[in-house]
């Protein structure tokens, strides 16, 4: 599991750094390695893209003008997402990027270009490379990327044996260092809603032993889009890449307190209820990456009160996902 420094000290206050937290853990058993994401970053910059031109010779790179704190520099870039006004990370000429990458002054397709505009894969943050890494625009040009933003993106690997299971969680790790430490754990927060107690759905389980407790609530009317940006952040920093609102908040849910959920399209149901069975034998089900499994008695079903909707524990089904045009959830 990867949990994020920033993350947990919304629970509670870190005074150590990646590596002196890394050591507490383990001492207290739960095995803990510091990522290190930055170890080989120097000489990156938060920058502002003041301008964008077509590249004279090459339709996929642009010629930008970015402005680095105190003068304005020539690169060419090639991601189809910059833009001017923009506010990235700028890896100068002279400064490393991870793996001993020193930038040098180069010409591309005839082009001077001095440094990178950089990815978040470039910046050994996540594996997303199909475009720059687009900064809030309170970042400020010249200042230290990892210190202004980079920051946030620390994080620290715990190697969790089965009978830890409250440690699945920022949460249930940040509760461990607030013992250890004896500092104040937060709470928490939750923001009470008033809500319509029945919803006319039926949930009902076969076997008790399987599983003690399924709940479910319906919302509607909901607007699919993209997560906010410091839920990006806190996602991406524990190792998962954003999808939209809704996934990123069963993710998020889960991250947190450890409390695992899925969030069904509520109208792709074709019965309007949740039955949680064993699978029967040659029963099968196209889960969320598009694969079709063959299953047996030996498989936990969540089921539309016949056909199998979710594998239980494991992946959700492709026929009742949500997608841009879900309007209402399960």
């Amino acid at each position: 599991m990867i949990v994020s420094i920033d993350w947990l000290k919304e629970f509670v206050d870190i005074k150590e750094s990646s590596g002196e937290l890394a050591d507490i853990l383990s001492s207290i058993g739960l095995e803990a390695e510091d990522s290190k994401p930055f170890e080989d970053l120097e000489g990156v910059v938060i920058g502002k893209v003041k301008s964008v031109d077509k590249h004279p010779n090459a339709d996929r790179l642009s010629v930008c003008s970015v402005y680095d704190g105190e003068k304005d520099y020539q690169v060419v870039c090639g991601a189809n997402n910059v833009a001017k006004g923009q506010t990235i990370a700028y890896a100068k000429v002279g400064s490393v990027l991870p793996g001993g990458f020193l930038l040098e002054k180069i010409k591309l397709r005839g082009v001077e270009s001095s440094g990178m505009i950089c990815s978040a894969k470039e910046l050994n943050i996540s594996d997303e490379h199909e475009g720059i890494m687009v900064l809030p625009e309170s970042c400020i040009p010249g200042n230290d990327f990892v210190d202004e933003y980079g920051i946030k993106f620390l994080r620290i690997e715990l190697d969790i044996t089965p009978n830890r299971p409250d440690a699945f969680s920022h949460y249930g790790v940040a509760r461990d260092i607030a013992v250890y430490k004896d500092r104040p754990l937060s709470k928490i927060q939750f923001i009470e809603k008033k809500i319509q107690k029945k919803t006319g759905i039926k949930i009902s389980v076969e076997d008790n032993i399987d599983c003690p407790r399924y709940v479910g609530g319906l919302v509607k009317n909901v607007s699919v889009g993209p997560s906010p940006r410091w839920m990006q952040d806190r996602l991406i920093a524990a190792g998962q890449r954003p999808i939209n609102n809704l996934v990123d908040i069963s993710n998020f849910v889960l991250l947190e307190f450890g409390h695992p959920t899925h969030i069904f399209d509520y109208d792709k149901l074709d019965n309007k209820e949740i039955y949680v069975r064993r699978a029967k034998k040659n029963e099968s089900i196209t889960t969320l990456d598009q694969n079709k499994y063959k299953l047996n008695n030996n498989q936990l079903l969540i089921t539309d009160g016949k056909s199998p909707i979710a594998l239980a524990g494991i992946m959700g089904g492709f026929d009742s996902a949500v997608d841009d045009g879900t309007i209402n959830i399960l």
